[in-house]
């Protein structure tokens, strides 16, 4: 098998496996024709580590994908080789849960923690939305990098709030809705009415929230209520 290599915290997959700040000082170190560059966020159950490139290949530098970026941080790398392009491989290698990475800004939600950053971004904190608002409104989920300051705001994928069976919440009539609405965090308080699927708020209130200590109403024209017959 060929050398491996990585860079940050251990993949713990071989027993031959040398850190190496860059792929450069990878290759040399390198004893072997090719060697691997892996990652430890990457799930590479089933994946063949004995993969040889055709001849007509050997001088690209190999990769695979994750489920979220068309790098997943895999490479195989011929060692003596001077080109610069790359053979893009449709094999995905899946990124894992790294939810120790994650902070939830808000509670009661549901999201996929196997997002990670592309392996080519500078260190980032990461912040994540929700389907009802931006990330850079109502930040939802963070992902930080070890000694990143800066904030980058993410709007795919994002996280779902979910019901919010709270005091706030009144039906005034029989109906289904989607209480995993939130008041948008820049709003000053207010006494939010929905309306339903036939009419609009101001003339069927239907179901109400009110912010504690709001007076003022304002109504809504989304999301409707749905009225049970």
């Amino acid at each position: 098998m060929f050398d491996v290599f990585y860079s940050g915290v251990k993949p713990g997959l071989f027993a031959h496996e040398v850190p190496a700040d860059t792929i450069a000082a990878a290759k040399s170190l390198s004893r072997t024709r090719y060697f691997w560059w892996i990652n430890y966020l990457s799930d590479y159950s089933g994946f063949d580590f004995l993969f040889e490139p055709v001849p007509w290949e050997s001088r690209y530098t190999h990769t695979w994908p994750s489920q979220w970026h068309e790098y997943s941080g895999t490479f195989l790398v011929p060692k003596d080789s001077t080109e610069s392009e790359y053979r893009f491989h449709e094999q995905i290698i899946p990124n894992r849960d790294t939810r120790a990475n994650y902070t939830q800004l808000l509670d009661n939600i549901a999201f996929d923690y196997s997002w990670a950053p592309h392996p080519a971004d500078p260190p980032y904190r990461y912040i994540f939305g929700n389907q009802w608002y931006p990330a850079n409104r109502m930040p939802t989920v963070e992902y930080a990098v070890a000694g990143a300051t800066e904030i980058k705001y993410i709007f795919t994928p994002r996280a779902n709030l979910l019901a919010n069976n709270d005091t706030n919440w009144k039906a005034l009539v029989d109906c289904e809705f989607d209480y995993s609405w939130r008041p948008d965090p820049g709003d000053s308080p207010y006494i939010y009415v929905f309306g339903n699927q036939w009419w609009p708020g101001v003339k069927m209130p239907t179901v109400e929230y009110r912010v504690p200590g709001a007076t003022e109403i304002k109504y809504m024209p989304y999301p409707r209520a749905k009225l049970i017959n």
